[in-house]
């Protein structure tokens, strides 16, 4: 199989982008739940991965993927939360000095205003994100400007139109990035309503050898069916990041049945507590289940041995 590719530069290393046929798809095994602590090893070769919920002061979700190969570090962001101050200040205790990858996955503020202090002060690759520029209220309006300035920072800003593969080393084997497109909306001449900006998300696959994470955005109902219809083979994954904070409008409980997690994470301050209903199916079938609210900086580490999972905070996800 030919994948047809481009490499971008971005601050002295490469990002590799690629269109994806849909059976080169690494799959998961069968459908059932297997806690963290059984999963022997992800048979990531010389790679390793750390995944960081970060636990914003305010609200909003941002994930932080370190791929380590050869004693060298690349890193990706998926989404930003809405305190750019913070996560600056965040990114910099960790030692990020560069982001290979950032996926924007909707322009709703909780999730894409992390990125306007990031823009032009830490060198950005990659930028993925759904192409919305028209019909956004309010505040959501600042997204326009704000991809506009990313667009003369970064190396490109991709929105993809099918699966798409991004991997941070080029020579990887064991970690891509599969980004695949949420509802897409015509023109309407009005204001998106907040739940088609939710479902016009970005979803994003991360292959993490024979393990993987799930990344969903903001997903409703309507962009949970829209996917299981068109990329089931993407959804089956180790970890999931649950769509819409683990709201009720994305309360799909045949979706997570079928992606057989091990560990579902679920960004919750103070504002969105996840749907008990959904909480209480998941710890039902044996799925394990860390908020940021109550389980504060959810880490993950994946690599040739067991997956490790450890927070900084030991509490219960709050219901609604």
């Amino acid at each position: 199989m030919v994948l047809r590719r481009v490499i971008a530069s971005c601050a002295g290393s490469c990002i590799v982008v690629a269109c994806l046929q849909m059976d080169a798809i690494n799959h998961s095994g069968p459908v059932r739940v297997v806690p963290l602590s059984d999963i022997r090893t992800c048979a990531m070769g010389p790679d390793s991965v750390h995944v960081r919920m970060l636990r914003p002061p305010n609200f909003g979700l941002s994930i932080l993927v370190e791929e380590r190969l050869d004693g060298l570090s690349k890193y990706a962001l998926l989404d930003t939360g809405e305190d750019s101050t913070w996560l600056v200040g965040r990114l910099s205790q960790l030692g990020v000095d560069s982001i290979s990858l950032m996926v924007i996955s909707h322009p709703h503020y909780d999730h894409f205003r992390g990125a306007i202090g990031l823009a032009g002060v830490v060198p950005i690759g990659i930028v993925v994100e759904n192409g919305m520029r028209t019909g956004l209220p309010g505040a959501h309006a600042r997204y326009v400007p704000l991809i506009g300035r990313l667009g003369q920072t970064s190396a490109r800003v991709v929105q993809p139109t099918g699966p798409t593969v991004l991997r941070l080393f080029e020579n990887s084997q064991a970690v891509r990035f599969v980004a695949f497109p949420g509802v897409v909306y015509g023109s309407q001449g009005g204001l998106y309503t907040n739940s088609q900006i939710n479902n016009a998300s970005v979803g994003v696959r991360v292959e993490l050898g024979t393990c993987s994470l799930l990344f969903l955005g903001d997903g409703q109902l309507e962009a949970l069916q829209l996917w299981k219809a068109q990329v089931p083979t993407l959804l089956s994954s180790t970890v999931v990041v649950a769509a819409h904070h683990g709201q009720r409008d994305a309360r799909d409980t045949a979706l997570y049945d079928s992606a057989h997690p091990s560990v579902v994470l679920i960004a919750d301050f103070n504002r969105y507590w996840p749907d008990a209903l959904l909480y209480t199916h998941l710890t039902r079938i044996g799925t394990a289940v860390d908020c940021n609210f109550s389980s504060g900086e959810v880490t993950l580490f994946f690599s040739d041995g067991p997956p490790q999972i450890g927070t900084s905070l030991d509490g219960v996800c709050p219901l609604l």
